[in-house]
């Protein structure tokens, strides 16, 4: 396994994730609010039965801008009177680890990202791949395009999605989201038919030197056809002019027994650690809220009893 961070691999300059726009896509009951120090920007949501919120990071990840000043930025986040804030940050592009782990007070391992690094030879691709692949090409083809033109059969699929594993929180996106980013320039939809028919399809994001699976979803046909392997391998082959390829995490902190985590691992040729950062930017009202969570590792500890009604909040 890498280093933690690939700290300044990527020019974030272009990054999505710390546009006005993109935060803005979100929508009620997220607010977007500027991290001038950061160059980004980060939502904040409302604390349940209090009149306070807290802040996490726009998903999928906290981007930072190059020489971005994380002290001051929480400075800044201090003076807008929220709690907390929690978020991943890219390990492609934010600061090194050692400033991270100075300035928050929650810095550790929180998922294994895969990757694929151009300047590391490819990976020869497991048997399961290769068997997958050769049945989707049989009977699938691909096209490339802009998510605004497949609108609604994408949203149908992601929300199928969200029911069959009943997800919640900060990526259980509503349409307006996608509506709000389906022109965006940093995002490529491809998309995987089956005589005529759309069964599967993936957003992938571009920043600088790097190509970022976003999010993808598929209808049962798509599945039993494995047309998400065949569209894997379509997004690398396009942006093959990058020198970083992004895959993100799995679905759980458990990769040994994720879906997710295996397809995925299957197209990498390198990894990388993504960590969890948080910090107490109201140490009072943290404390009183907190005082019935003692004993949890949730960051924030308030917010733990979400937790209970099961589910899944999905974080890269």
């Amino acid at each position: 396994m890498s280093h933690p961070l690939a700290a300044g691999r990527v020019n974030a300059l272009a990054c999505p994730w710390r546009t006005p726009e993109y935060a803005a896509a979100f929508g009620p009951p997220w607010e977007p609010i500027e991290v001038p120090a950061w160059g980004s920007f980060i939502l904040t949501r409302p604390i349940p039965g209090t009149s306070t919120r807290d802040a996490v990071g726009c998903y999928p990840l906290v981007g930072f801008a190059p020489g971005a000043d994380i002290a001051r930025g929480l400075e800044q986040l201090k003076g807008k009177g929220l709690v907390s804030i929690v978020g991943v940050p890219d390990p492609l592009s934010s600061p090194p680890l050692d400033d991270l782990a100075h300035h928050f007070a929650l810095c550790r391992p929180y998922k294994t990202h895969y990757c694929i690094d151009r300047r590391r030879p490819p990976r020869q691709l497991p048997a399961n791949h290769k068997r997958k692949l050769r049945r989707s090409i049989g009977s699938l083809h691909i096209t490339v395009g802009e998510l605004g033109e497949q609108l609604d059969c994408w949203c149908d699929l992601y929300n199928s999605l969200i029911a069959r594993h009943r997800i919640r929180g900060i990526s259980a996106f509503s349409r307006r989201f996608f509506e709000k980013i389906a022109d965006h320039p940093a995002f490529t939809t491809f998309v995987a038919w089956h005589l005529g028919e759309i069964v599967s399809m993936a957003l992938w994001a571009r920043s600088g030197n790097a190509a970022y699976y976003f999010l993808g979803a598929s209808s049962r046909l798509g599945y039993r056809l494995s047309a998400a392997y065949i569209i894997m391998a379509a997004a690398i082959d396009h942006f093959r002019d990058v020198q970083w390829i992004h895959l993100g995490g799995g679905a759980g902190r458990d990769t040994s027994r994720d879906g997710l985590s295996f397809f995925k691992r299957g197209f990498a040729n390198t990894d990388l650690v993504a960590l969890l950062c948080g910090d107490i930017l109201d140490p009072h009202t943290y404390a009183k809220l907190s005082s019935a969570e003692p004993s949890t590792a949730w960051f924030p500890a308030y917010r733990a009893s979400e937790l209970a009604g099961g589910g899944k909040e999905v974080m890269m």
